[in-house]
């Protein structure tokens, strides 16, 4: 089992953060974790436009275009799910039921749960 890079700070621009950061490290708005939904505009199928689920966000240095590109992913599948709904959306506000259940989206979603129970 590997760690997980530390967590840093996002200023809210896609690109500042990308090439000077660790592959897996989830970003963090204001102190707080972010989530985002799947960017599937480019997919040509008719139920790619929807949210599913909410993803919590890492920084990719792996995503699966053209050999690896730096990207905004989710922390489930780095390689394969790239995060476009990335506004201001702390992890902890997102429903329950609207929220990725996978592993590391999971684990990732209760520690932003812990940190916004804890007094600032």
């Amino acid at each position: 089992m590997t760690t997980r890079p530390a967590s840093i700070e996002w200023t809210g621009d896609r690109y500042d953060i990308l090439p000077d950061s660790e592959h897996g490290a989830p970003l963090l708005l204001g102190g707080r974790l972010v989530a985002g939904y799947r960017d599937a505009r480019y997919l040509n199928h008719r139920d790619a436009h929807t949210v599913k689920q909410w993803h919590v966000a890492v920084v990719s240095h792996e995503y699966a275009v053209a050999g690896g590109i730096a990207e905004i992913s989710a922390a489930c599948d780095p390689r394969r799910i790239m995060l476009g709904g990335l506004t201001e959306n702390p992890a902890h506000e997102i429903p329950e039921s609207w929220r990725c259940r996978r592993p590391a989206c999971a684990a990732l979603f209760r520690k932003a749960d812990q940190e916004a129970q804890q007094p600032r």
